[in-house]
């Protein structure tokens, strides 16, 4: 995925219907991509719009400006993609993770 993530400038999630956090989102901002995404589920706790992904509301002209703006402003695409991996780093990193989940088997070991 990293290859195809690279060879894109935008990627589009374009949710419709209810879904945890989209690793998708993640893997494309983490590919250092502008992201424009859909208001939905999960989605909503990715970043924060118009400073590290474009949000729409699920609605194709929506989507569409957006991606326009994207596709028609360098400056704005790479601000956002800039933007979006430096939040990723900070709020989805490998290591807070494996702390996390450390933390819960430690909790549940305690228990059994």
């Amino acid at each position: 995925m990293p290859k195809i993530y690279h060879e894109s400038n935008i990627v589009l999630i374009p949710t419709f219907s209810d879904e945890g956090t989209s690793l998708s989102a993640l893997e494309a901002m983490a590919s250092g991509r502008a992201v424009v995404m859909t208001n939905i589920g999960g989605l909503l706790d990715i970043g924060e719009d118009k400073k590290t992904k474009l949000s729409s509301n699920c609605n194709s002209r929506e989507i569409a400006k957006n991606l326009l703006k994207l596709i028609n402003d360098n400056d704005l695409r790479n601000k956002i993609a800039k933007k979006g991996l430096e939040d990723v780093k900070k709020t989805h990193n490998i290591n807070d993770w494996s702390d996390k989940w450390q933390k819960i088997l430690t909790e549940i070991s305690k228990k059994n």
